[in-house]
């Protein structure tokens, strides 16, 4: 075995980061185009939860690696409800 890695929650504080900036933005920005805005910010957080399961897995911790299940369906749920909800304004 070689030495142990401390836990890395960073991706996790970064995806949750990114999904307050984005409702953030679409509460600033206004409905429609804010809202759509704000969305694919909250979306980019995706991308930092998958990074952060992968280091969970890699380092065979279970708290890395449950928060970033945790913060991948925040930004989920985030950026789906802010993208309908923008397109639904812009439409209507």
């Amino acid at each position: 075995m070689g030495n142990p890695t401390p836990d890395n929650k960073m991706p996790v504080f970064v995806t949750l980061g990114l999904v307050v900036v984005g409702v953030i933005l679409a509460l600033v920005l206004g409905s429609g185009k804010g809202l759509l805005i704000g969305g694919v910010i909250a979306g980019l957080g995706f991308f930092t939860s998958l990074w952060g399961m992968w280091i969970g897995m890699q380092q065979e911790t279970q708290g890395t690696l449950g928060l970033s299940i945790l913060a991948l369906l925040a930004s989920l749920a985030a950026t789906g409800i802010m993208v309908v909800w923008g397109i639904v304004k812009l439409v209507a």
